[in-house]
């Protein structure tokens, strides 16, 4: 018989009755007549009807991690008992004690694959989705280079970060504690004018990933250009003489040049602050 209703004949005649395929909940008894006398019938079994199994869906709390990080595994819309594998060299095995959801996995060294295998009762396991977590690739801060990494005072210069890995964030120093640049995550960061001398170095990130430093630019900064005053001991000489003439009030190098035709021309070694003309015609 079904669920409560009335039994009937099965057409079995011995003691071993091999069940078709069920779908509902139904109830076995054995009839058993002796002669003509009146049958009797043994206690009822009743045979229950267990869901199938259902895989449900694999979600993951991220899909890329640093080497040695964990993730946790969520179990949705599955009917059943959860046993969790994995994957490491192309063949999933069981995970020891693995069972709820959600799950916290081991630490993650090198691309792993996951997925859940369940189980409702007696009923045939189903898998669920697979997921695969990668590693992030290892940080490298790189170099930072300056290019010019000496300026005048005032004016400005570019710091360019090379053989790095991850997201760049520039700081300066230019408090005497390095903070982040605001904005500035670009591979080339333009300083604004300089008055001081200033470091700068580039942090390189990737999620969850310990940070990596670069190495460290220093621009040198001198100060500007400043032409200062030339005069000669006698301003008017007579043809042939020369006189001495002296530069103050300047900063930087020193050139002399001359004019004898409405072109300003250098002259060769007179790079100190006086420079003697020599005969003039």
């Amino acid at each position: 018989g079904t669920g409560s209703g009335p039994f009937t004949d099965a057409g079995v005649s011995t003691t071993v009755i091999n069940t078709p395929g069920l779908t509902k909940k139904t109830r076995y008894r054995a009839m058993v007549t002796a002669g003509n006398c009146a049958p009797a019938y043994s206690a009822p079994v009743t045979i229950d009807i267990a869901p199938a199994s259902v895989a449900g869906t694999i979600t993951s709390s991220a899909m890329t991690v640093c080497p040695g990080s964990s993730v946790t595994l969520t179990l949705t819309g599955s009917s059943g008992s959860i046993q969790w594998l994995s994957d490491t060299s192309g063949t999933f095995m069981n995970i020891p004690q693995a069972t709820t959801t959600p799950y916290a996995t081991f630490p993650i060294t090198k691309e792993t694959s996951f997925r859940a295998l369940v189980t409702n009762g007696s009923c045939a396991s189903v898998a669920t989705n697979f997921i695969t977590i990668s590693i992030a690739p290892a940080l490298s801060g790189g170099n930072a280079i300056a290019i010019p990494s000496t300026v005048c005072k005032g004016t400005s210069t570019s710091i360019r970060l090379r053989h790095h890995t991850g997201n760049i964030q520039w700081q300066t120093d230019a408090t005497g504690v390095f903070t982040n640049i605001p904005s500035e995550t670009d591979t080339i960061y333009n300083t604004p004018n300089l008055t001081v001398g200033t470091r700068y170095r580039a942090i390189l990130s990737s999620g969850n990933c310990p940070i990596a430093i670069s190495t460290e630019a220093f621009v040198t900064v001198i100060p500007a250009s400043v032409g200062g005053t030339a005069t000669a001991t006698n301003s008017t000489v007579c043809s042939g003489a020369g006189t001495t003439i002296t530069l103050s009030g300047h900063t930087g190098s020193i050139q002399w040049q001359s004019d004898t035709s409405g072109v300003f021309k250098d002259i060769p070694g007179a790079t100190n602050v006086t420079y003697n003309t020599g005969p003039l015609i």
